[in-house]
């Protein structure tokens, strides 16, 4: 190599070294970079993954939640539909001159003038409760005016006496009595009035009545 050639040779060999350098460094630096964005999408990711659990945590209080809400909702319209329910009725005779009530059996007060809730039976004389509540029951009773009698009666659920009334008629009179009790009736249970004690007639007219209406459901 001839000495003028040296200067040229130093530089190009400067120059080259210079490029080798630059590539490694860029070599390097994308290195560093992929290894960055490497790590930034992992930390991405396990970020997206806490917040899906926290979400689905969310999710799973909510229904429950509703399930809760629903279950109270229904037990809610359950409620109101008791509370909204009625029920009343009265029957009576409704012909004129004596009528045997018999001694056991329910006295049929046969026509019907109001069953809300279809209740009472005018064939058999039997209320049946619809809903279980607390009722409350009127009675009036005509006596026999043919006669002179002591004629009692009682207002009757299911087998116990609710109450006990009488009319104390004299001859060619119209004496009458009345009644009223309240009283807890569960659904399904009866009330109807009977014969208790004396003669077994009365009255076959309108005033000789028997009447229910429920005050609250249970």
């Amino acid at each position: 190599m001839a000495q003028q050639d040296i200067p040229v040779f130093l530089l190009t060999l400067t120059l080259l070294l210079f490029c080798r350098i630059h590539s490694v460094h860029a070599t390097v630096s994308r290195s560093n970079s992929v290894g960055n964005i490497k790590r930034s999408d992992d930390s991405t990711l396990d970020d997206l993954k806490n917040v899906v659990q926290q979400q689905s945590a969310v999710i799973q209080q909510q229904s429950a939640l509703i399930q809760t809400l629903q279950i109270k909702m229904t037990g809610v319209e359950n409620e109101i539909a008791t509370l909204q329910q009625r029920v009343a009725f009265t029957a009576h005779f409704n012909e004129g001159g004596p009528i045997n009530i018999g001694t056991t059996a329910p006295i049929p007060f046969s026509h019907v003038t109001i069953n809300v809730g279809n209740g009472y039976n005018p064939n058999s004389g039997v209320f049946t409760a619809p809903v279980s509540g607390v009722y409350l029951f009127l009675l009036h009773v005509k006596g026999d005016y043919t006669r002179k009698i002591i004629v009692e009666v009682e207002i009757v659920k299911s087998s116990t006496v609710l109450f006990l009334t009488g009319v104390h008629n004299e001859l060619n009179t119209h004496a009458q009595t009345s009644a009223s009790v309240a009283a807890h009736v569960n659904a399904g249970e009866r009330v109807f009035v009977r014969h208790h004690s004396g003669p077994t007639t009365l009255d076959k007219w309108y005033d000789t009545a028997f009447s229910g209406f429920l005050l609250y459901a249970d």
